[in-house]
């Protein structure tokens, strides 16, 4: 019995200088991560707020706050660059409405060169009635065009979505052959630039204030595939 309380003893000595020197050396030691206390494995496949919160992540992952520039009577429908006509006095309009109206058509415009993502040129361009007025063209910058949702467009992203709170779910059933759960969320923005949160960008844009100020709620179904979950999303 004492020789092999001995050699017990030499053991854990060993054991304990090892793991001494793997902690010394700054090498983390693999440690399994425990099984749930009732002894089961929860599954990809499991109806359950993780599994669920994580499929429509995502899929929130491809959506996006967007901050888009309005098409207007006077142009702005894109792709860039976009030459806007500005409206001149007449009989219908005098000169301080159809500045207000100028500024209101240019607002989003001139809130984009105002954080970088738009540079301005004072053009001539042709009227909606014919002839030539003035008017501005607005081009991407280099930051612009990295901020563009799509190539082509006049959509900015502002940034994306994530989940909040998966607040409720269905028990999964069967639907035309699928494995289905009704799921209601909230969610919120995320990754926002700098450039999104500027006090004119949001008074220009106020989906965009109000996207980043609050949080959303949606609906999801949730349909069992592959092994995983899938989330077709209705956010709006």
């Amino acid at each position: 019995m004492r020789i092999n309380l001995l050699a017990l003893g030499v053991a854990t000595a060993i054991m304990l200088s090892a793991c001494s020197s793997a902690a010394d050396s700054g090498k983390a030691s693999f440690v399994p991560a425990p099984t749930p206390s009732n002894g089961t494995v929860t599954s990809s496949t499991d109806a359950n707020k993780i599994n669920f919160a994580q499929a429509i992540n995502a899929s929130l992952g491809k959506e996006c706050v967007e901050a888009r520039v309005p098409v207007t009577p006077f142009g702005g429908n894109g792709p860039f660059p976009v030459s806007l006509s500005f409206a001149l006095p007449n009989d219908a309009a005098d000169k301080e409405q159809t500045e207000r109206w100028n500024r209101h058509v240019s607002a989003p415009f001139e809130a984009l060169v105002k954080v970088g993502l738009l540079a301005r040129e004072e053009v001539r361009v042709k009227q909606p009635l014919g002839g030539m007025g003035p008017g501005r063209k607005y081009s991407l910058t280099n930051a612009g065009r990295d901020a563009l949702l799509l190539p082509n467009s006049t959509v900015f992203c502002a940034g994306r979505y994530k989940v909040g709170e998966v607040v409720q779910f269905t028990e999964p059933s069967k639907v035309m052959g699928a494995t289905v759960s009704e799921v209601g969320f909230t969610f919120a923005a995320v990754d926002v630039p700098a450039w999104a949160s500027d006090d004119t960008v949001q008074t220009a844009f106020p989906n965009v204030a109000r996207a980043l100020h609050g949080s959303g709620e949606g609906q999801a179904r949730l349909v069992l595939s592959g092994g995983h979950w899938e989330a077709e999303l209705s956010l709006f």
